[in-house]
C-alpha cells in the first residue's frame, strides 16, 4: 500500500504540491485512554488529544493543517472472510478451538476462494465458503433441530426468514433499514464510549482477530513485520 501511496505522491509531486507520508508502524500511537478511570472523557470538546506523550498529538495537528488526507491500508488475504467469521462468532455460544481450511490463493496471494470448518469445545460447527469469482448476496443460515433461519447481506442485514421444518410455515423478522447500517455502528460506539457498556461486543472482536490470525498463519500469510 505505501507504494501505491508513493506513486499518487509523485503526481501530487509534479504539481508542486508537498507531502509527507507518515507510516503507523514507524510512530508511536498509545491505545486512547478516554475511558479509562480519571481520564475518562478527558478529550471531549477538545480540538487534539490532551495527552501529548506519544506521536498522536503531532500527527493530528498536521492533520487539521493538511489540505487533502489520502489514508492507505494493506489488505492481508481480503480479511479472510471478517463478515462471515463474525456471523459465525454471534450464533456460537463460544469461540471455535478447532479450525480447518482450505484455499486456492489467486498469483496477487489474494484468497480467491476458501473453505473453512470451525468448532468449538460444545460440538458446535459451522461452515464458510468464500468466493471472488462473481458478485453474490452474503447468505448466512443458522441450522436447528426444529428449523432454519436465512439472513441476506449479513453484514448488514435488516431481514432474517425463520423456516420451522414440522410444517415448513415461515416467520419473517424485520429490523431497521441497510442503508442505515452505518448510523448505526457510529451509534454504538458512541454508547460504548460515553457509558463504558459493552454494547459492541468487543469480546467478540477479539475472537474473530484470534481466528483470522490462526486461518492467517495456516495460509502462510504474514503481515511485514513478521517477515
Amino acid at each position: 500500500m505505501a507504494i501505491i501511496i508513493r506513486t499518487i505522491f509523485e503526481e501530487l509531486e509534479k504539481e508542486v504540491i508537498s507531502t509527507e507520508l507518515i507510516q503507523l508502524p514507524d510512530v508511536h500511537i498509545k491505545p486512547c485512554r478516554i475511558t479509562q478511570g480519571k481520564d475518562r472523557l478527558a478529550c471531549i470538546g477538545k480540538d487534539n488529544c490532551v495527552f501529548k506523550d506519544d506521536d498522536f498529538y503531532e500527527i493530528f495537528e498536521k492533520i487539521k493543517e493538511a489540505d487533502g488526507l489520502i489514508l492507505g491500508s494493506p489488505v492481508y488475504g481480503v480479511d479472510i472472510g471478517v463478515y462471515a467469521l463474525s456471523f459465525v462468532r454471534w450464533f456460537m455460544s463460544e469461540k471455535p478451538d478447532q479450525i480447518l481450511s482450505q484455499v486456492r490463493l489467486a498469483p496477487s496471494k489474494v484468497d480467491e476462494q476458501a473453505g473453512i470448518l470451525l468448532m468449538n469445545s460444545k460440538q458446535e460447527m459451522a461452515t464458510i465458503a468464500l468466493t471472488l469469482h462473481a458478485k453474490q448476496p452474503k447468505r448466512g443460515m443458522i441450522a436447528y433441530d426444529k428449523g432454519y433461519i436465512e439472513i441476506y447481506e449479513y453484514p448488514r442485514a435488516c431481514k432474517a426468514v425463520i423456516t420451522y421444518t414440522e410444517d415448513n410455515h415461515q416467520e419473517m423478522i424485520e429490523c431497521g433499514d441497510t442503508k442505515d447500517a452505518l448510523y448505526y455502528e457510529i451509534t454504538d460506539m458512541e454508547q460504548t464510549i460515553l457509558t463504558n457498556e459493552n454494547v459492541m461486543h468487543l469480546d467478540f472482536t477479539y475472537d474473530v482477530m484470534d481466528m483470522m490470525s490462526q486461518i492467517r498463519e495456516s495460509w502462510g500469510l504474514k503481515y511485514p513485520e513478521e517477515m
